[in-house]
């Protein structure tokens, strides 16, 4: 009876709420008939795994799990669905063949009930901790294991939980398995009424996505990016708006004990370029952007890269990356990339949108935290000076990417075990 009125409760709110999120998906077109379970894919009926991605993160946490699925899998076919319409952008370039892809239903019992029926998946697989009380209360009803996929509680999130544990509770038991990337991330769970049977700690998904085999050296990339004889590089990735005028001022500095320094700017969203020559020109910088480059060799102080989808090829032309998001209160990007390429790294002091991340880097010494934009001048220009040193952070980086890589295997063997009790 509990279980009722909870979930009596929690559709009421629902009903009350939803009108303004329709009215806003509608209005913005993004997939309302989806949405509605209107229009979901038509899928054969062999033995479907349904997946769920958030949004860009978790579809690009996915990625190597997914890869993975279909290489092993072959007997199973894939259903995708993301939240986002960024996500779903970037989900039609995770999943490949004959894969189905579409957005997330609202979790209006009558809706969830009528596509879980359409799909029949034989097991439906959360990436992160996605959890929808009538998603869960409906597989439950057709007899459907879930799985979490790379789940991670942060501590705001435990705090919230913790304050409705009877509530949310009820709806975590409905999973099947919890794979979670920490020790932490479990004992939460086991704190917030999880048996700790249903939880198996598989590690961090997100290191498995990297792979520089396909990348050229990185004197050849230099040629191809007309850049030759400009050392050292500095690229800045993922800035956001008052991050690059502080790079810029310290800037000046480094080229002036390094006349062929280049600077290259990755801004996070490439639309803010026109903001960026801004700042450049009131600092008495020369400066190219990436949609006007050409032939000729390069002799600008600055590159400014206005397109998108080329950070990895950028990092790898680095001597030292400075990770963006961080010296605001932005919560930072994945630093991960570079890392993977054994670059040194540097971040400001914000990064709590990667915690975990980057207490594995500073543990290896793999990553170097500032406190702000005056010492972020200072430790560019103490990499710069010591080759030595600047190897080393690298080295360690990338041995931090190796040796916490396999969770994507361990996940696939999760499901693999679940689909054959089926």
């Amino acid at each position: 009876m509990k279980t009722m009125m909870v979930y009596l409760v929690y559709n009421l709110l629902l009903f009350l709420f939803s009108p303004f999120y329709i009215c806003r998906v509608i209005w913005k077109n993004r997939g309302w008939g989806e949405r509605l379970g209107i229009g979901i894919p038509e899928v054969d009926k062999r033995d479907i795994i349904w997946i769920h991605a958030v949004s860009v993160g978790e579809v690009v946490a996915s990625k190597p799990f997914v890869s993975l699925f279909q290489k092993e899998l072959t007997g199973y076919q894939i259903v995708f669905s993301t939240t986002t319409h960024t996500g779903k952008k970037m989900a039609q370039k995770v999943i490949e063949g004959n894969s189905h892809l579409f957005y997330l239903p609202f979790d209006f019992p009558f809706v969830v009930k009528k596509v879980m029926g359409r799909i029949s998946p034989l097991v439906i697989a959360l990436v992160e901790t996605e959890l929808w009380p009538n998603l869960l209360r409906y597989a439950e009803y057709f007899k459907i294991p879930v799985v979490v996929l790379n789940g991670r509680i942060s501590p705001s999130s435990f705090k919230g939980y913790m304050k409705i544990r009877p509530f949310f509770v009820r709806i975590l038991n409905k999973v099947t398995v919890f794979c979670m990337q920490t020790e932490e991330d479990k004992r939460r769970l086991i704190e917030l009424g999880i048996k700790a049977d249903k939880i198996k700690v598989t590690g961090n998904m997100k290191f498995d996505n990297y792979d520089d085999s396909g990348l050229l050296p990185k004197g050849e990339l230099m040629k191809r990016w007309n850049i030759s004889g400009r050392e050292p590089v500095i690229v800045a990735g993922s800035t956001h708006p008052g991050e690059e005028s502080i790079l810029l001022k310290n800037f000046r500095k480094i080229e002036e004990r390094f006349p062929k320094a280049l600077l290259i700017i990755v801004p996070r969203h490439p639309e803010r370029a026109k903001e960026i020559e801004t700042l450049m020109r009131e600092e008495g910088y020369s400066y190219l952007k990436r949609t006007e480059m050409n032939n000729s060799q390069i002799d600008e102080k600055i590159l400014l890269v206005d397109t998108i989808g080329e950070l990895l090829q950028i990092y790898a032309l680095a001597d030292v990356v400075f990770v963006g998001g961080s010296l605001i209160p932005k919560g930072g990007h994945n630093p991960l990339e570079p890392a993977s390429l054994a670059k040194p790294i540097i971040t400001g002091p914000h990064t709590f949108n990667f915690a975990e991340i980057m207490d594995i880097l500073k543990k290896n010494n793999a990553i170097i935290k500032i406190k702000n934009g005056e010492q972020l001048g200072k430790v560019l220009r103490e990499l710069l000076s010591n080759p030595r040193e600047r190897e080393q952070y690298g080295i360690n980086a990338r041995r931090v990417i190796q040796s916490y890589q396999g969770a994507s295997r361990k996940n696939l063997e999760v499901i693999e075990k679940i689909v054959e009790k089926v």
